[in-house]
C-alpha cells in the first residue's frame, strides 16, 4: 500500500521499545509511527488482536507506558 492510499501519514521515527509478554520485557524498536499507530521490529512474533503494554523510550530518555494492539506480524 503506498502513502497515498494510507488514512495518516507515517513518520520515520526510531525508538527504543519495550513490549511485556508472560516471559518479561522484549526489547524493540519502532520504525515508523503515525496517528494510527505504530510498527514495531523485534525478533519475536506476538499473537494477532492481542493487547500488549509497551514502553516507549523518548528521546529525552523518559519512558512513556502505552497500551497497543498486535495488527500484523511482518517476516
Amino acid at each position: 500500500m503506498d502513502q497515498r492510499q494510507r488514512q495518516f501519514t507515517r513518520h520515520r521515527v526510531i525508538l527504543k521499545v519495550n513490549v511485556r509478554t508472560r516471559q518479561g520485557w522484549v526489547p524493540c524498536t519502532t520504525v515508523d509511527v503515525a496517528r494510527g499507530g505504530i510498527f514495531v521490529k523485534s525478533e519475536a512474533r506476538f499473537d494477532l488482536q492481542r493487547v500488549v503494554q509497551m514502553q516507549l523510550c523518548l528521546p529525552d530518555g523518559e519512558p512513556v507506558s502505552v497500551l497497543g494492539q498486535v495488527r500484523r506480524n511482518v517476516m
